[in-house]
């Protein structure tokens, strides 16, 4: 009864600690793809602020060009 009690409780102590490393690799994973995304957020972010000051300058420029226009004509 002895010899059976130290092999489950071996099976058991090398069942927990494969559960152990297969939950580390997954956490890991996951870890891992969560920097990657938020790094690809960063970025769009660069991106589409970059975007609105190229915008803003147009605007400028359309609306100097526009006040050139008109004192032209005055």
């Amino acid at each position: 009864m002895n010899s059976s009690f130290k092999r489950n409780l071996l099976i058991l102590y090398g069942l927990s600690f494969l559960l152990l490393i297969v939950s580390a690799i997954a956490s890991y994973s996951s870890i891992n793809n969560l920097l990657n995304s938020q790094k690809l957020v960063n970025h769009t972010n660069l991106v589409k602020n970059n975007l609105e000051s190229i915008i803003s300058v147009l605007k400028d420029a359309e609306t100097g060009q526009r006040g050139l226009y008109v004192n032209r004509m005055n």
